[in-house]
């Protein structure tokens, strides 16, 4: 029994089952809903139609015969989930209304903007008609609207409103189990398929022409409380089945189903989206810039990757671009705002040969002159393949970190590259050899005039950027928040951007209060709103702890914003002079910036002219023009040269383990022909397939194939070093323990007794196989230890570790942050404590800065 179709582990079992004969149960979590099944841009073509199950357990008659229309076996067994919800007496007048939204309320940006004019009307009328209201939203509706959630239980939220409003969702079942009434909004022209006593639906219920307008909206919101038990009860029997007997009825479909033994349902099918062929205009050249992405695009690079290719269109030279986003999950690129992209959908449960190969017909579909695979392995690697059909490779890196420096060590065979700072270009100048390469910064829009001084309203202050604590260190901003409270400084502080470390940040900042600081999260917005926001803006916050050169710095630069930034190794020199053209404070350095920022405060002028140097910098050699002019040189000088090709498996390497952690293949057969004939294409003349014990006789590649384990990692390592080509089959990529266990064994092998793991982030959570071997590992370090314990061992601060565990060799464990966990341990090493790294080899503690030397 499985609760969904979509994750990549529930549609292994659904295919170990199909191949067993076994029959499969769907056990639904919540309501059918058209928009979902029909309009949801992540589930695929066909999803539920049919489900790849057996049978599908479902809330009630209504969805039992809605799924049954799609051609499944569907019973109505109820939800287990609810069991135990009771009826509850009615509160008493005035009690607020409860106006509450899906998990997932909107699949795209007019969605959401229906949604968000429906729910202003709401919160606008009811504030009129002096009708209480509490909110439950999701998608971070909240923060745009300027409601503040409810984050109690939600039974007692229930218990003490009037009524329920909200979009589609099972919570229409729990409000009305709790003798709630329930309204359904549904501001979207697609069918609805749940019901209630009340709707307020249609494709624009705002529109007072409409018969669903605003006055359907009064009429609502004054009948709602009192709704009739009948009505309620009829809604009810067609929504859902008693759920006090749902896992009576549950256990029973199951003991029917395995009676029965029905015919195994069909596998679940992959979710794979390759863009239409884009034919070039005559006489063009064309680079296709690669964006991996989680969902629709965020940050720098994708923001640049659109303009670069609107500036090449718009100067009409030689070169147009192309920009190929590459994601897991469904969704369009807005042709108005980005009429040069195309989208590539690659599902995660699928092999990971598979989705190389997805990447690389959906660039073959494009056409390509050049390649810039940007970052992910999986776009470095088709690349790298496809350069054995004369296609070559321009190597971009936006970041001063390991995972580029490791990446585009890795990768090696690119013909041509871009550093966006000297730092970035001065590294892969030192990989180039004679190989073209450029120092390109990000082109952005310049302000044409300076602005005009303000001289007595608040501050306004942003964050534009992702909401990541790794790289970009938002938590730093509530130390900046408090100092500019501590020091009275009245300003309105904007975040602008998403990212998974968001909600955390907004539940934190809400302990926080503050009297002089009016915090907006204005969550992912469009560049032109962005723009349009600047414009608005006196300063522009980064407290990052690394960077390439920052594409909010510059962007907020030529608009005449100043910025305010850490002094990082990489594009702060080059663009900030400290009290002239910005501010620039260390990293971690908050409250510094805080009173910087305070100071500019109180002296506007020195504000003004900060924000005029700014701009004129910006002018001078950060254009979009300019960049675009220089992009196109680089790219004439690499077009100039032949693709100079030898035999190399580069393109079956894969390096994210935080990407690729599935540690199987569903189709191993077809991934080894698969590898074969890649191998072949890159020129080996003599393949074969070896367990890694095996001698490889006069083969020149080898599929060292079988689970990976160290044995195996340690098998193609020595392959490669001997000058063959090798690749992991059938997964392509070592498990993280895999070469943690490789390190670990090597220090008992000299000697270790007592190894210490540094680290524990995610790194580290996805080898706890590592843990189930028989090495001597005695704990584990890290420097703001969250909890005592991990995988049974003890967890100490780093600082403490030498005393509590005693190690006579620490391994880290970090694809990001190694070569600044080795630094951290230079105390320990000169006290003859062995330190071993697993990715990179650094120098003596004594030299200054480290950094990963280039890999054999």
């Amino acid at each position: 029994m499985v609760a969904d179709t979509l994750a990549r582990h529930t549609r292994h079992a659904l295919r170990c089952a199909q191949q067993a004969g076994l029959p499969t149960i769907l056990l639904m979590d919540g309501l059918c809903e058209w928009r979902n099944t029909f309009a949801n841009p992540g589930v695929g073509p066909g999803f539920l139609r049919p489900a790849p199950v057996s049978v599908v357990a479902c809330c009630g008659p209504r969805d039992r015969d809605l799924l049954a229309e799609l051609g499944n076996r569907a019973v109505a067994t109820g939800l287990p989930r609810l069991a135990g919800i009771h009826p509850r007496p009615r509160p008493p007048a005035g009690a607020p209304l409860l106006v509450a939204t899906a998990r997932t309320p909107c699949f795209d940006d007019a969605e959401r903007r229906r949604t968000i004019r429906a729910l202003a009307a709401i919160r606008d009328r009811a504030a009129a008609r002096s009708i209480r209201l509490t909110w439950r939203l999701t998608a971070r509706l909240e923060h745009e609207l300027g409601v503040a959630n409810d984050t109690g239980p939600l039974g007692e939220t229930l218990a003490s409103c009037a009524g329920v409003l909200t979009t589609p969702s099972t919570l229409s079942v729990e409000a009305m189990l709790a003798n709630r009434p329930v309204a359904l909004l549904h501001p979207h022209a697609c069918p609805l398929w749940p019901d209630a006593p009340l709707n307020w639906a249609g494709p624009d219920p705002c529109d007072t022409d409409l018969p669903t307008g605003l006055a359907a909206l009064d009429r609502l919101l004054s009948e709602l409380p009192a709704l009739d038990d009948g009505l309620l009860r009829d809604a009810l029997g067609r929504a859902a089945a008693d759920p006090n007997l749902a896992a009576e009825r549950l256990s029973d479909l199951i003991v029917d189903t395995a009676r029965a033994r029905p015919a195994p349902a069909a596998a679940p099918r992959a979710i794979v989206r390759i863009p239409t062929p884009a034919p070039k205009p005559r006489g063009t050249r064309r680079l296709v810039n690669v964006v991996l992405c989680d969902g629709e695009p965020i940050g720098g690079v994708p923001v640049w990757c659109r303009r670069l290719a609107a500036e090449l269109a718009r100067a009409g030279g030689r070169w147009r671009a192309r920009t190929l986003y590459v994601s897991p999950r469904g969704w369009t690129p807005d042709p108005a705002a980005d009429p040069h992209a195309d989208l590539c959908v690659i599902d995660p449960a699928l092999d990971h040969w598979q989705a190389i190969d997805a990447v690389r017909r959906a660039l073959l579909a494009l056409e390509p002159d050049a390649i810039a695979p940007n970052y992910g392995d999986v776009a470095h690697a088709a690349a790298a393949q496809l350069r054995y059909q004369g296609i070559p490779t321009i190597a971009a890196m936006h970041t001063d970190d390991e995972t580029y420096r490791r990446t585009l060590s890795t990768y090696r065979d690119w013909d041509g590259a871009v550093g966006v700072s000297a730092v970035c270009h001065e590294f892969v100048r030192s990989l180039a050899a004679e190989r073209p390469t450029a120092p390109i910064p990000y082109g952005v829009p310049v302000a044409a005039a300076a602005r005009t001084p303000n001289t007595d309203r608040p501050l306004r202050i942003a964050y534009v950027g992702r909401m990541v604590q790794l790289q970009k260190r938002i938590g730093d901003l509530h130390g900046l928040i408090d100092g500019l409270e501590r020091r009275g400084v009245a300003c309105t502080f904007h975040l602008v951007g998403d990212g998974p470390d968001l909600d955390a940040w907004l539940a934190r900042r809400a302990e926080r209060p503050t009297r002089h600081v009016r915090v907006v999260c204005a969550g992912r917005r469009a560049p032109a709103w962005t723009t349009r926001l600047l414009a608005r803006t006196d300063l522009s916050v980064l407290v990052s702890d690394f960077e390439g050169t920052s594409i909010s710095m510059l962007e907020a630069m030529g608009a005449g914003v100043v910025p305010c930034v850490t002094r990082v190794a990489s594009g702060t020199d080059e663009w900030i002079r400290p009290g002239v053209t910005g501010l620039c404070v260390p990293v971690g350095a908050v409250d510094e910036m805080a009173g910087l920022i305070a100071r500019a405060d109180a002296d506007r002028a020195w504000l003004a002219g900060m924000s005029e140097a700014a701009r004129r910098l910006a002018a001078e050699r950060a254009t979009v023009a300019g960049a675009a002019r220089a992009w196109a040189e680089l790219l004439d000088r690499v077009d100039a040269r032949p693709v100079r090709t030898s035999p190399s498996d580069l393109g079956l390497r894969l390096t994210d383990g935080t990407r690729w952690t599935k540690t199987w293949a569903d189709d191993p057969d077809g991934a080894r022909a698969w590898i074969r004939d890649r191998l072949e294409e890159a020129g080996y003349a003599s393949v074969r397939t070896i367990a890694p014990h095996q001698d490889p006789g006069g083969a020149d590649a080898c599929l060292v194939d079988g689970p990976a384990s160290p044995a195996s990692v340690r098998r193609v390592e020595a392959l490669r070093a001997s000058g063959r080509g090798a690749v992991l089959s059938p997964t392509l990529i070592e498990p993280a323990w895999a070469r943690l266990a490789a390190v670990v064994a090597r220090a008992q092998r000299d000697g270790a007794g007592r190894v210490a793991i540094y680290g524990c982030g995610r790194h580290t959570r996805r080898a706890r196989a590592l843990f189930e071997q028989d090495l001597p590992i005695v704990g584990l370090l890290d420097d703001r230890p969250t909890d005592r314990t991990m995988f049974g061992l003890p967890v100490v601060r780093t600082d403490d570790a030498i005393a509590e565990l005693k190690p006579d060799c620490i391994v880290l464990s970090s694809d990001v942050w190694e070569s600044r966990m080795w630094r951290r341990l230079d105390r320990v090493r000169r006290d003859g404590v062995r330190v071993l790294p697993v990715y990179g080899t650094y120098e003596a503690p004594d030299t200054g800065p480290t950094a990963p030397k280039r890999p054999a």
